[in-house]
């Protein structure tokens, strides 16, 4: 079992395509957070429908 310092670097599947789609935010002073940078255009299509994590959080209420 790895030491939970340690970073575990898992390999996964290119998913990004290029895609420049974000959303960048930070915490203001205030405790507030401002969007500081968003831009909607996908390079791809979306997948339609419910993925796992919306089924995941609706087992936990």
């Amino acid at each position: 079992m790895p030491d939970k310092r340690e970073k575990i670097v898992r390999q996964r599947a290119e998913t990004r395509v290029g895609c420049r789609a974000m959303i960048m935010v930070r915490k203001l002073n205030s405790g507030l957070w401002s969007i500081t940078k968003f831009v909607k255009e996908h390079t791809h299509p979306l997948t339609p429908g419910r993925g796992r994590r919306d089924f995941v959080y609706e087992q936990y209420p």
